[in-house]
């Protein structure tokens, strides 16, 4: 397989050329660079602060908030006597303040992405290729005394090639470490059927599932764990047995209510640290569901919406009563560690632990200039035969 860099695509990463040997060791970022180089924003994927879709539509897949492996189904309906009878649903009194202490550790679970570099793959005709990166893995706070070293845990990289070329014939991309900057590099190679650009970064948001419910699967089964909170929503094939009823998935971008219109009003009053009732979200088309809550993490001021500050909270399926305290220990949790504004702009739903954990692995990924020089000159000399893993057989 013979592969060339596709400059036109690359163009606009924002990556730089820079020699490895230029930066000192240790130095990550160019100086006065505000944002990472190379990093890349899916076309389409964003949307304006606070929008939210109507009750019934459903988020497009591929999207920031679409889980994984699975799709969402196009159908659901909400049932709001999963806590109280449909006539009470309302906030929660007290909200958080129900929670009973937490005996053990509360892991936080997230993972980032990233392009690398754009490719073609020199057939007749062209295919398109892309080098992509991702890492997952878990902030696990115990008494609040843990030192960034102790906390990160379960740190997975993974690196890919993705091509929708129909049989490629290596198994991986191999690179020697050529500085102590960068090590040697190892990207799996992997089909992807359609040659759309959001195919591309709907599989690398898929390997990025596929890890954090693997780390969020391990954490579970920790004794030390009481609590996992997934940063997104929770697999759709996962269940209460499957977490040891320890995990939640933490929503930050409140773009569907859910909610009919007439329950809107409650989310508009929550007060802070206050939580919804919990409603159950009936997937039709894979037959399963969940059960979901919303949460103010901050107070409200005269200059924003009624609907700001909000989270959404999401749960397996379990009894009610368990379902309840978990719902108001993750209620209490997302509070205690809610952002401020002036620390970061997303605040407050990206949670102090979650941020941290971003930073640490991003910097796991490495330098997206280094990495894109070394892509570039590994493909400059004469692209990947030499250095390509054939398949077996």
């Amino acid at each position: 397989m013979r592969i060339k860099p596709d400059y036109w695509q690359s163009f606009y990463s924002g990556a730089l050329e820079v020699a490895e040997h230029s930066l000192a060791p240790g130095s990550m970022t160019a100086p006065g660079s505000m944002t990472a180089p190379g990093s890349m924003t899916a076309p389409g994927s964003m949307t304006a602060p606070g929008s939210m879709t109507a009750p019934g539509s459903m988020t497009a897949p591929g999207s920031m908030t679409a889980p994984g492996r699975v799709s969402p189904p196009s159908k659901y309906r909400v049932e709001l006597d999963a806590e109280v009878e449909p006539s009470q649903f309302g906030a929660r009194e007290g909200g958080g303040r129900h929670a009973v202490p937490l005996q053990g550790a509360v892991a936080f679970v997230d993972g980032v992405r990233r392009i690398d570099l754009h490719a073609m793959v020199e057939d007749l005709p062209p295919h398109i290729g892309l080098f992509g990166s991702v890492a997952t893995g878990a902030m696990v706070m115990e008494d609040g005394r843990s030192t960034l070293q102790e906390a990160l845990r379960h740190v997975q990289v993974s690196r890919l090639f993705l091509t929708n070329a129909p049989d490629p014939s290596e198994k991986f991309i191999s690179s020697p470490a050529t500085s102590a900057l960068l090590g040697s590099l190892r990207y799996e190679v992997r089909v992807v059927k359609s040659g759309e650009p959001q195919s591309f970064n709907n599989a690398l948001m898929n390997r990025m599932a596929e890890l954090e419910a693997d780390t969020s699967a391990r954490l579970s089964r920790e004794e030390g764990v009481a609590m996992v909170i997934s940063d997104g929503p929770i697999p759709f094939e996962r269940s209460a047995e499957r977490e040891g009823g320890k995990l939640v998935g933490l929503i930050k971008s409140v773009r569907e209510l859910y909610l009919p219109k007439e329950q809107l009003p409650v989310l508009a009053g929550l007060r802070l640290g206050e939580r919804s009732h919990l409603f159950a979200i009936r997937y039709e088309d894979a037959r399963t569901s969940k059960l979901s809550c919303f949460v103010r993490l901050q107070g409200l001021s005269a200059f924003v919406s009624s609907f700001a500050n909000l989270v959404r909270l999401e749960i397996p399926l379990m009894a009610r009563s368990q379902a309840v305290s978990l719902a108001d220990s993750a209620a209490a949790v997302a509070v205690h560690y809610a952002s401020n504004v002036y620390a970061d702009s997303r605040a407050p739903q990206n949670l102090y632990p979650v941020a941290a954990l971003e930073a640490a692995l991003k910097n796991r990924l490495g330098d997206p200039r280094l990495l894109r020089n070394r892509l570039l000159a590994m493909l400059g000399q004469g692209g990947t035969e030499h250095k390509s893993v054939p398949k077996e057989g």
